[in-house]
Protein backbone atom coordinates (compact mmCIF):
# COMPACT_ATOMS: atom_id res chain seq x y z
CA UNK A 1 0.00 0.00 0.00
CA UNK A 2 1.35 3.42 -0.82
CA UNK A 3 0.27 6.57 1.34
CA UNK A 4 0.69 10.34 -0.24
CA UNK A 5 0.41 12.45 2.91
CA UNK A 6 -0.24 15.98 1.79
CA UNK A 7 0.25 19.04 4.60
CA UNK A 8 -0.62 22.49 3.33
CA UNK A 9 0.33 25.75 5.72
CA UNK A 10 -2.82 28.02 6.10
CA UNK A 11 -2.91 30.80 8.89
CA UNK A 12 -5.72 32.28 9.49
CA UNK A 13 -7.58 34.62 12.21
CA UNK A 14 -10.75 33.61 13.54
CA UNK A 15 -13.05 36.19 16.04
CA UNK A 16 -16.16 34.59 17.76
CA UNK A 17 -19.05 35.84 19.02
CA UNK A 18 -18.60 35.99 22.98
CA UNK A 19 -21.03 37.38 25.61
CA UNK A 20 -18.88 40.83 26.07
CA UNK A 21 -17.71 41.40 22.67
CA UNK A 22 -15.51 39.95 19.67
CA UNK A 23 -12.87 38.06 20.68
CA UNK A 24 -9.75 36.70 18.80
CA UNK A 25 -9.13 33.00 19.62
CA UNK A 26 -6.51 31.01 19.10
CA UNK A 27 -4.26 28.17 20.66
CA UNK A 28 -0.29 28.00 20.48
CA UNK A 29 2.37 25.37 21.56
CA UNK A 30 5.99 25.90 21.84
CA UNK A 31 8.42 23.16 22.64
CA UNK A 32 10.91 25.13 24.74
CA UNK A 33 9.74 25.46 27.84
CA UNK A 34 6.34 25.10 30.43
CA UNK A 35 4.81 28.63 30.99
CA UNK A 36 3.89 29.28 35.00
CA UNK A 37 2.59 33.15 34.53
CA UNK A 38 1.26 34.75 31.54
CA UNK A 39 -0.15 38.73 31.27
CA UNK A 40 -1.62 40.96 28.65
CA UNK A 41 0.45 43.71 27.64
CA UNK A 42 -0.77 47.63 27.19
CA UNK A 43 -0.31 46.84 23.51
CA UNK A 44 -2.80 44.21 23.82
CA UNK A 45 -0.43 41.87 23.18
CA UNK A 46 0.71 38.85 25.32
CA UNK A 47 3.90 37.89 27.00
CA UNK A 48 4.07 34.86 29.21
CA UNK A 49 7.67 33.19 31.05
CA UNK A 50 8.44 30.23 32.70
CA UNK A 51 11.25 27.44 33.01
CA UNK A 52 12.95 24.86 30.39
CA UNK A 53 15.61 22.61 30.66
CA UNK A 54 18.87 23.19 28.17
CA UNK A 55 22.62 21.74 28.45
CA UNK A 56 21.39 19.92 31.27
CA UNK A 57 20.28 22.94 33.56
CA UNK A 58 17.31 25.01 33.98
CA UNK A 59 16.59 28.07 32.21
CA UNK A 60 13.92 31.53 31.73
CA UNK A 61 11.75 31.64 29.02
CA UNK A 62 10.21 34.76 27.87
CA UNK A 63 7.79 34.14 25.19
CA UNK A 64 5.51 37.56 23.50
CA UNK A 65 3.14 37.11 21.38
CA UNK A 66 0.99 39.64 19.52
CA UNK A 67 -3.21 40.25 19.66
CA UNK A 68 -3.36 37.11 17.73
CA UNK A 69 -0.62 34.92 18.77
CA UNK A 70 1.55 35.67 16.29
CA UNK A 71 4.98 35.22 17.77
CA UNK A 72 7.35 38.49 18.35
CA UNK A 73 9.96 36.95 20.06
CA UNK A 74 10.81 33.97 21.96
CA UNK A 75 13.97 34.48 24.53
CA UNK A 76 15.85 32.25 26.98
CA UNK A 77 17.83 33.77 29.90
CA UNK A 78 20.31 31.89 32.25
CA UNK A 79 23.51 30.57 32.51
CA UNK A 80 25.56 27.06 32.05
CA UNK A 81 27.00 27.10 35.59
CA UNK A 82 23.63 27.83 37.54
CA UNK A 83 19.52 26.44 37.43
CA UNK A 84 17.43 29.53 36.92
CA UNK A 85 14.12 29.50 37.40
CA UNK A 86 10.75 31.87 36.68
CA UNK A 87 7.38 32.49 38.59
CA UNK A 88 6.12 36.03 37.46
CA UNK A 89 6.58 38.91 35.19
CA UNK A 90 5.16 42.20 34.98
CA UNK A 91 5.16 45.47 32.71
CA UNK A 92 8.56 47.40 34.34
CA UNK A 93 8.83 51.53 34.41
CA UNK A 94 11.13 51.00 31.37
CA UNK A 95 8.45 49.37 28.70
CA UNK A 96 10.30 46.66 29.19
CA UNK A 97 9.54 43.32 31.67
CA UNK A 98 10.30 42.18 35.01
CA UNK A 99 10.85 39.28 36.26
CA UNK A 100 10.74 37.14 39.32
CA UNK A 101 12.31 33.43 39.89
CA UNK A 102 15.81 31.84 41.47
CA UNK A 103 19.50 31.65 39.77
CA UNK A 104 20.28 28.51 40.96
CA UNK A 105 23.03 30.49 42.93
CA UNK A 106 24.38 30.71 46.84
CA UNK A 107 23.78 28.16 48.64
CA UNK A 108 20.50 26.70 47.38
CA UNK A 109 19.99 29.44 45.19
CA UNK A 110 18.96 33.14 45.86
CA UNK A 111 16.05 35.17 44.82
CA UNK A 112 16.31 36.68 41.10
CA UNK A 113 14.73 39.74 39.63
CA UNK A 114 15.32 39.98 36.00
CA UNK A 115 14.40 43.00 33.97
CA UNK A 116 14.62 42.93 29.87
CA UNK A 117 13.41 45.74 27.34
CA UNK A 118 10.45 45.36 25.44
CA UNK A 119 11.91 43.58 22.66
CA UNK A 120 13.40 40.81 24.77
CA UNK A 121 17.27 41.97 25.54
CA UNK A 122 18.69 41.84 29.09
CA UNK A 123 19.07 44.90 30.76
CA UNK A 124 19.60 43.80 34.26
CA UNK A 125 19.41 41.53 36.96
CA UNK A 126 19.38 41.57 41.16
CA UNK A 127 20.25 38.76 43.18
CA UNK A 128 18.65 38.30 46.72
CA UNK A 129 19.77 35.80 49.15
CA UNK A 130 21.21 34.58 52.71
CA UNK A 131 22.13 31.17 54.13
CA UNK A 132 18.63 29.43 52.54
CA UNK A 133 17.33 28.40 49.76
CA UNK A 134 15.44 31.51 48.52
CA UNK A 135 13.16 32.32 45.56
CA UNK A 136 11.17 34.62 44.34
CA UNK A 137 7.44 34.40 43.48
CA UNK A 138 5.99 37.65 42.86
CA UNK A 139 6.94 40.96 41.83
CA UNK A 140 4.87 44.47 41.51
CA UNK A 141 5.63 47.91 41.12
CA UNK A 142 4.86 50.29 43.49
CA UNK A 143 3.60 53.81 44.52
CA UNK A 144 6.98 54.50 44.54
CA UNK A 145 8.52 53.80 41.45
CA UNK A 146 10.42 50.57 42.63
CA UNK A 147 9.52 47.29 42.69
CA UNK A 148 8.34 44.45 45.80
CA UNK A 149 9.14 40.54 45.86
CA UNK A 150 7.35 38.10 47.69
CA UNK A 151 9.53 35.02 48.07
CA UNK A 152 10.07 32.33 50.51
CA UNK A 153 13.32 31.64 52.50
CA UNK A 154 13.73 28.32 52.92
CA UNK A 155 9.77 27.81 54.73
CA UNK A 156 9.24 31.46 55.92
CA UNK A 157 7.94 33.98 53.77
CA UNK A 158 10.41 37.16 52.48
CA UNK A 159 9.69 39.94 51.55
CA UNK A 160 11.82 42.51 49.30
CA UNK A 161 11.54 46.07 48.48
CA UNK A 162 14.00 47.98 45.55
CA UNK A 163 13.43 51.01 43.45
CA UNK A 164 13.01 50.98 39.98
CA UNK A 165 16.52 49.69 38.99
CA UNK A 166 16.14 46.34 41.32
CA UNK A 167 18.46 48.00 44.29
CA UNK A 168 17.44 46.67 47.52
CA UNK A 169 16.43 49.10 49.92
CA UNK A 170 15.18 46.75 52.42
CA UNK A 171 13.83 43.22 53.06
CA UNK A 172 11.74 41.48 56.50
CA UNK A 173 11.29 38.15 57.14
CA UNK A 174 7.61 37.01 58.25
CA UNK A 175 7.02 33.20 60.01
CA UNK A 176 4.75 30.68 58.02
CA UNK A 177 5.06 27.59 56.40
CA UNK A 178 5.41 28.18 52.73
CA UNK A 179 4.17 31.90 50.59
CA UNK A 180 1.48 32.16 49.13
CA UNK A 181 0.54 35.56 47.51
CA UNK A 182 1.08 39.21 47.93
CA UNK A 183 -1.06 42.08 46.81
CA UNK A 184 -0.63 45.86 47.16
CA UNK A 185 -3.54 47.76 49.20
CA UNK A 186 -3.69 50.56 46.93
CA UNK A 187 -0.84 52.94 47.97
CA UNK A 188 -1.09 52.32 51.77
CA UNK A 189 0.86 48.89 51.82
CA UNK A 190 0.65 44.98 51.21
CA UNK A 191 -0.95 42.12 52.14
CA UNK A 192 0.95 38.96 52.18
CA UNK A 193 -0.65 35.27 52.27
CA UNK A 194 1.17 32.31 53.98
CA UNK A 195 0.56 28.81 54.40
CA UNK A 196 0.69 27.27 58.31
CA UNK A 197 -2.11 25.24 58.99
CA UNK A 198 -4.40 27.50 56.67
CA UNK A 199 -3.96 30.50 55.24
CA UNK A 200 -2.41 33.05 57.46
CA UNK A 201 -2.70 36.91 56.42
CA UNK A 202 -0.36 39.62 56.98
CA UNK A 203 -0.92 43.57 56.47
CA UNK A 204 2.05 45.03 56.14
CA UNK A 205 2.69 48.76 55.95
CA UNK A 206 4.55 50.18 53.09
CA UNK A 207 8.04 49.76 55.01
CA UNK A 208 7.02 46.09 55.65
CA UNK A 209 6.37 46.62 58.91
CA UNK A 210 3.08 44.07 59.89
CA UNK A 211 0.14 45.86 60.97
CA UNK A 212 -1.81 42.89 62.31
CA UNK A 213 -1.92 39.47 61.21
CA UNK A 214 -4.65 36.51 61.37
CA UNK A 215 -4.00 32.65 61.28
CA UNK A 216 -6.07 30.03 59.62
CA UNK A 217 -7.83 31.90 57.18
CA UNK A 218 -10.22 29.25 55.51
CA UNK A 219 -9.87 25.28 54.59
CA UNK A 220 -7.27 25.31 52.02
CA UNK A 221 -3.43 26.05 50.86
CA UNK A 222 -4.17 28.98 49.45
CA UNK A 223 -2.37 29.99 45.60
CA UNK A 224 -4.14 33.32 44.88
CA UNK A 225 -4.53 36.57 47.07
CA UNK A 226 -7.05 38.99 45.26
CA UNK A 227 -8.31 41.96 46.77
CA UNK A 228 -11.49 43.72 45.61
CA UNK A 229 -11.73 47.36 45.11
CA UNK A 230 -14.48 47.74 48.56
CA UNK A 231 -11.30 46.07 50.34
CA UNK A 232 -12.72 42.78 51.20
CA UNK A 233 -10.19 39.65 49.85
CA UNK A 234 -11.09 36.62 47.95
CA UNK A 235 -8.44 33.77 48.08
CA UNK A 236 -8.54 30.78 45.73
CA UNK A 237 -6.91 27.47 46.59
CA UNK A 238 -6.83 23.56 46.71
CA UNK A 239 -8.00 21.11 49.93
CA UNK A 240 -5.58 18.55 50.97
CA UNK A 241 -8.28 15.82 49.39
CA UNK A 242 -7.46 18.04 45.98
CA UNK A 243 -10.50 20.01 45.76
CA UNK A 244 -10.71 23.62 44.34
CA UNK A 245 -12.07 26.05 47.71
CA UNK A 246 -12.64 29.74 47.22
CA UNK A 247 -12.50 31.58 50.01
CA UNK A 248 -14.32 35.29 50.06
CA UNK A 249 -13.59 37.55 53.37
CA UNK A 250 -13.87 41.05 54.79
CA UNK A 251 -10.78 43.51 54.57
CA UNK A 252 -9.13 42.01 57.58
CA UNK A 253 -9.53 38.41 56.48
CA UNK A 254 -12.85 37.29 58.64
CA UNK A 255 -14.40 34.60 56.62
CA UNK A 256 -18.10 35.61 54.62
CA UNK A 257 -18.39 32.11 52.47
CA UNK A 258 -16.61 29.72 51.37
CA UNK A 259 -17.41 27.05 48.52
CA UNK A 260 -15.53 23.97 47.94
CA UNK A 261 -16.13 22.57 44.08
CA UNK A 262 -15.78 18.50 44.43
CA UNK A 263 -15.87 16.41 41.55
CA UNK A 264 -15.03 13.11 40.30
CA UNK A 265 -11.27 13.26 40.97
CA UNK A 266 -8.14 15.63 41.82
CA UNK A 267 -8.85 19.35 40.63
CA UNK A 268 -6.04 21.78 41.58
CA UNK A 269 -6.51 25.32 41.66
CA UNK A 270 -3.01 27.87 40.29
CA UNK A 271 -4.90 30.70 39.74
CA UNK A 272 -7.77 33.21 40.63
CA UNK A 273 -8.03 36.47 39.02
CA UNK A 274 -10.93 38.82 39.55
CA UNK A 275 -12.93 39.68 36.34
CA UNK A 276 -13.99 43.08 35.43
CA UNK A 277 -17.60 44.92 35.97
CA UNK A 278 -18.33 42.50 38.86
CA UNK A 279 -18.88 39.80 36.68
CA UNK A 280 -17.29 37.21 39.28
CA UNK A 281 -13.91 35.40 39.05
CA UNK A 282 -11.95 33.10 36.91
CA UNK A 283 -10.52 30.23 38.61
CA UNK A 284 -7.72 28.11 36.01
CA UNK A 285 -5.66 24.98 36.90
CA UNK A 286 -5.75 21.07 36.34
CA UNK A 287 -8.19 18.30 36.81
CA UNK A 288 -8.58 14.80 36.33
CA UNK A 289 -12.56 15.16 37.22
CA UNK A 290 -13.34 13.57 33.91
CA UNK A 291 -12.96 10.19 34.96
CA UNK A 292 -10.55 8.87 32.34
CA UNK A 293 -7.09 9.23 33.88
CA UNK A 294 -5.86 12.19 31.60
CA UNK A 295 -5.00 15.47 33.63
CA UNK A 296 -6.63 17.95 31.88
CA UNK A 297 -6.11 22.11 31.97
CA UNK A 298 -9.79 23.56 32.94
CA UNK A 299 -11.38 27.01 33.70
CA UNK A 300 -14.00 27.20 35.88
CA UNK A 301 -16.24 30.97 36.11
CA UNK A 302 -17.71 31.89 38.93
CA UNK A 303 -20.30 34.38 39.69
CA UNK A 304 -19.23 37.62 42.45
CA UNK A 305 -20.54 35.04 45.45
CA UNK A 306 -19.09 31.86 43.90
CA UNK A 307 -21.89 30.27 41.68
CA UNK A 308 -20.98 27.95 38.74
CA UNK A 309 -21.47 29.91 35.65
CA UNK A 310 -19.44 27.67 33.56
CA UNK A 311 -16.54 25.17 33.41
CA UNK A 312 -14.41 24.16 30.39
CA UNK A 313 -11.49 21.47 30.04
CA UNK A 314 -8.61 21.47 27.67
CA UNK A 315 -6.34 19.41 26.14
CA UNK A 316 -4.59 20.52 22.48
CA UNK A 317 -6.61 20.11 19.89
CA UNK A 318 -4.09 18.87 17.31
CA UNK A 319 -1.61 17.26 19.49
CA UNK A 320 -2.02 14.20 21.70
CA UNK A 321 -1.26 14.50 24.90
CA UNK A 322 -2.42 12.61 28.48
CA UNK A 323 -1.43 15.51 30.82
CA UNK A 324 -2.47 19.57 30.24
CA UNK A 325 -2.31 22.57 32.83
CA UNK A 326 -3.56 26.18 33.04
CA UNK A 327 -0.59 27.59 35.75
CA UNK A 328 -2.12 31.16 35.38
CA UNK A 329 -5.70 32.61 33.30
CA UNK A 330 -6.22 36.13 32.68
CA UNK A 331 -9.56 38.37 31.86
CA UNK A 332 -8.40 39.75 28.34
CA UNK A 333 -9.03 43.58 27.28
CA UNK A 334 -11.91 41.87 24.77
CA UNK A 335 -13.95 40.34 27.35
CA UNK A 336 -12.08 37.02 26.90
CA UNK A 337 -9.39 34.86 28.66
CA UNK A 338 -5.56 34.11 27.89
CA UNK A 339 -4.96 30.78 29.25
CA UNK A 340 -1.08 29.72 29.95
CA UNK A 341 0.63 26.23 31.30
CA UNK A 342 2.20 23.47 29.73
CA UNK A 343 1.34 20.03 28.26
CA UNK A 344 4.17 18.44 29.68
CA UNK A 345 7.29 18.49 32.32
CA UNK A 346 9.59 21.01 32.66
CA UNK A 347 12.47 18.59 31.45
CA UNK A 348 10.71 18.15 28.00
CA UNK A 349 9.39 21.63 27.76
CA UNK A 350 6.32 22.12 25.83
CA UNK A 351 4.44 24.95 26.54
CA UNK A 352 0.44 25.65 26.10
CA UNK A 353 -1.41 28.78 25.41
CA UNK A 354 -5.39 29.74 24.32
CA UNK A 355 -6.67 32.96 23.81
CA UNK A 356 -10.53 32.21 24.05
CA UNK A 357 -13.76 34.74 24.16
CA UNK A 358 -16.09 35.08 27.27
CA UNK A 359 -17.29 31.64 27.21
CA UNK A 360 -14.14 30.07 27.12
CA UNK A 361 -14.77 28.95 24.01
CA UNK A 362 -11.46 29.25 21.03
CA UNK A 363 -11.14 28.63 17.11
CA UNK A 364 -7.41 27.42 17.05
CA UNK A 365 -5.32 29.48 14.56
CA UNK A 366 -2.56 27.22 12.71
CA UNK A 367 -2.08 25.08 9.74
CA UNK A 368 -4.92 22.99 8.50
CA UNK A 369 -4.31 19.75 7.34
CA UNK A 370 -5.26 17.53 3.91
CA UNK A 371 -4.78 14.56 3.14
CA UNK A 372 -5.34 13.86 -0.43
CA UNK A 373 -5.52 10.25 -0.22
CA UNK A 374 -7.95 9.06 3.27
CA UNK A 375 -7.39 6.09 4.33
CA UNK A 376 -8.73 4.32 7.69
CA UNK A 377 -5.83 2.72 8.55
CA UNK A 378 -3.27 5.96 9.22
CA UNK A 379 -3.58 9.08 11.11
CA UNK A 380 -1.49 12.40 10.54
CA UNK A 381 -1.42 14.87 13.74
CA UNK A 382 -1.12 18.86 13.61
CA UNK A 383 2.31 19.51 13.44
CA UNK A 384 4.50 21.15 16.32
CA UNK A 385 5.29 23.81 16.93
CA UNK A 386 3.47 25.67 14.42
CA UNK A 387 3.67 28.64 14.08
CA UNK A 388 7.57 27.71 13.73
CA UNK A 389 10.99 28.84 12.20
CA UNK A 390 13.57 26.47 11.39
CA UNK A 391 11.99 23.04 12.81
CA UNK A 392 8.69 21.48 13.55
CA UNK A 393 7.52 18.25 14.26
CA UNK A 394 4.95 16.20 12.12
CA UNK A 395 3.36 12.70 14.07
CA UNK A 396 1.36 10.02 12.04
CA UNK A 397 0.55 6.82 12.53
CA UNK A 398 0.23 3.61 10.41
CA UNK A 399 -1.87 0.58 11.61
CA UNK A 400 0.21 -1.77 8.87
CA UNK A 401 2.93 -1.50 6.85
CA UNK A 402 2.87 0.95 3.92
CA UNK A 403 5.24 3.02 1.35
CA UNK A 404 4.38 6.40 2.13
CA UNK A 405 5.37 9.63 0.58
CA UNK A 406 5.01 12.80 2.63
CA UNK A 407 5.44 16.49 1.35
CA UNK A 408 4.80 20.13 2.48
CA UNK A 409 2.96 22.94 -0.03
CA UNK A 410 1.96 26.51 0.66
CA UNK A 411 -1.96 27.22 0.21
CA UNK A 412 -1.06 28.12 -3.42
CA UNK A 413 -0.14 24.70 -4.15
CA UNK A 414 3.50 25.13 -4.68
CA UNK A 415 5.73 22.05 -2.97
CA UNK A 416 7.77 23.51 -0.21
CA UNK A 417 9.54 20.23 0.94
CA UNK A 418 10.04 16.47 0.43
CA UNK A 419 10.31 14.74 3.21
CA UNK A 420 9.79 10.88 2.85
CA UNK A 421 9.49 9.45 -0.67
CA UNK A 422 8.57 6.26 -1.85
CA UNK A 423 10.00 4.73 1.71
CA UNK A 424 9.09 1.53 2.87
CA UNK A 425 7.45 2.57 6.76
CA UNK A 426 6.30 -0.50 9.17
CA UNK A 427 3.39 0.21 11.21
CA UNK A 428 3.64 2.14 14.21
CA UNK A 429 3.85 5.81 15.23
Amino acid sequence: MRLKIIICLAVFVVCCEGAVSQSVTWEKLYSNGAIFRGIQTSDGGYVAVGTTRLQNQFKIIVIRTNSVGETLWNKTFGSLSNGFSANWIEESYDNGFVIAGNDGGGIAGDAYLLNIDSSGIYSWSRSFGGNELEEALKVLKTSDSGYIIGARSNQNLLVIKTDNSGNMQWQKMYTSNGFGDLVKVDNFGYLLMGISGGNKLFRLNNNGDTLWSKSAVGNSIGESLRRLTDGSLIIGGTTVPNECVVTKTDSIGNIQWEIQYPGVGREFLYDLEILPNNRGFLISGVTDSLGNDYFQAFIRVIDPVGNVKFKKYYTPSFYPTDYAEFRSGIPTSDGGFYLSGSIAPISTGIAYMVKTDSNGNFIPVGISISESILIDNFKLYQNYPNPFNSSTNIIFELNENAIVDLKIYDILGNEINNIIENKKINSGR
